[in-house]
């Protein structure tokens, strides 16, 4: 009999301190964004200028979504930038050192951000901490964790708050975009989500955060990167607090009451709807965002709205006190999938998921096609400025500006073999060590034979010759 009550003591006790779990569980909240206490339209994250204000190369970096695919050849890219020496009348340099913003989504996001605050520490420490490890097995492991499940009932806290802890303590070190501002603030990191309201993309920008009345600088840098990877379904979203009205709370720069909006292109319109849209705390107390990949899957779009709203890249340029690049370079990594082939050969009914990645290829393919010709038309339209502009200048005895729009993809792999392979696999969180090896090099190899990239060294070679 004792030794019953024993058994039916250690139970009741188990299953008392499972309901105390439950109901602590119940209260878990993830950590919000805080209001910002003073504006200053000169503090916190927000683009730097150089020290000089000139600057003969203006490099962009595009870091598409796809899981740790995405993550790899993103480091490819930046490892073979960094071992690049492009030439110039001042002496030869580092043409990672002239990359001026990164804006990334997603998967990209990881290696954009890990680069903005470790710098040249990310080519010894990126692939050990996080390139190589399992982080999709240890997700799947603390979401199966008993102590966990309490939390993921509240309603106020999900599985991307739990990945966004685990990112936070295991690969990022608890940084914040503080941390960012701390180090120099350039390259200006951008991290792309998809606002759920209304498809939107989303940037992590002070500027943007102004909109909310919000404090960047004491944001998580985990935080940004999990809401720019919540796939949906397999992850949940990440929520701000519109914090619109409270004291130091303003509207964006970027949006000047004085303007007549009927004369305005309906894209510019429908920006600065949305942008006036998180003004009003009332109507939008909460924001809820997922994977960036939604709204565009190459971290465009941010860029393009900006430039829309201020006249052009030039005029974006002059407002955020960017160089007036002699050469303007956009590097485009994209790492896009083409699967699915197989299927064509086969009388079978694909499956449910397999569907899915079908019909998300295919439409991505065709949205970034789009993107990237729009883009390209901005990229026209900053050239014919800044020709004109150089055509006023009292020396015109140096080459007139011009962009290099850098576009990589696996798709232009030579080799067959490998081409195959690395569009066929899986975006998630895990790779085989050799895979991520193979991806790197991909990247580097994509970036040294682009047409673009080679006529970028010949042209700043010669030009230094001269």
């Amino acid at each position: 009999m004792a030794a019953g009550r024993t058994a039916w003591t250690r139970l009741a006790a188990g299953a008392l301190t499972i309901a105390g779990l439950a109901l602590l569980g119940g209260c878990a909240h993830a950590p919000l964004n805080q209001p910002l206490a003073r504006y200053d339209q000169r503090a916190g994250f927000r683009y730097a200028p150089p020290a000089t204000g000139k600057s003969e190369v203006v490099v962009l970096l595009f870091f598409s979504g796809g899981g740790m695919r995405a993550a790899a050849l993103s480091y490819g890219v930046l490892r073979e930038l960094a071992a690049t020496q492009v030439a110039t009348a001042g002496g030869s340099h580092r043409l990672l050192d002239d990359v001026e913003i990164i804006s990334a989504v997603s998967g990209g996001s990881f290696t954009a951000a890990y680069y903005a605050l470790n710098r040249d520490r990310t080519f010894t420490d990126y692939e050990t901490r996080f390139l190589k490890r399992d982080v999709h097995g240890a997700l799947v492991s603390r979401l199966l964790l008993p102590t966990e499940w309490p939390a993921l009932a509240s309603t106020y806290y999900g599985r991307s708050d739990l990945a966004a802890d685990y990112y936070d303590r295991k690969v990022f070190d608890r940084a914040t975009f503080g941390d960012l501002v701390r180090v120099g603030n350039r390259p200006l990191l951008l991290i792309n989500a998809t606002d759920m309201a209304n498809g939107e993309q989303f940037a992590f920008s002070q500027v943007r955060f102004d909109l909310i009345g919000s404090d960047l600088s004491t944001f998580p840098l985990a935080r940004a990167v999990a809401a720019s990877s919540a796939t949906p379904l397999l992850l949940t979203p990440i929520t701000l607090q519109n914090h619109a009205g409270k004291p130091g709370a303003v509207q964006s720069a970027f949006l000047p009451a004085t303007v007549d909006e009927s004369t305005l292109p309906e894209r510019t319109r429908e920006i600065r709807r949305v942008f006036r849209s998180y003004t009003d705390a009332q109507e939008r107390p909460f924001i809820h965002l997922v994977d960036g990949g939604l709204s565009d899957n190459l971290g465009l779009r941010g860029i393009m709205d900006a430039a829309l709203l201020n006249g052009g890249i030039s005029g974006l340029a002059d407002r955020i006190g960017m160089p007036q690049a002699r050469r303007f370079v956009v590097i485009v990594v994209n790492a896009a999938t083409k699967r699915g082939a197989e299927w064509t050969k086969s009388e079978a009914v694909p499956g449910i998921w397999r569907s899915i990645d079908q019909l998300g290829d295919n439409v991505g393919q065709q949205v970034n096609r789009h993107t990237l010709e729009l883009f390209r038309q901005l990229l026209d339209e900053w050239r014919r400025e800044a020709r004109y502009r150089f055509a006023m200048q009292p020396d015109s005895r140096q080459d007139s500006p011009d962009y290099y729009l850098v576009n990589l993809g696996f798709d232009q792999l030579a080799d067959r073999e490998e081409r195959q392979f690395l569009q066929n696999l899986p975006t998630r969180l895990h790779l085989a060590p050799d895979t991520i090896d193979r991806l790197t090099t991909a990247g580097g190899r994509l970036l040294q034979e682009s047409p673009e990239f080679r006529r970028l060294l010949e042209e700043t070679k010669a030009e230094a010759a001269r």
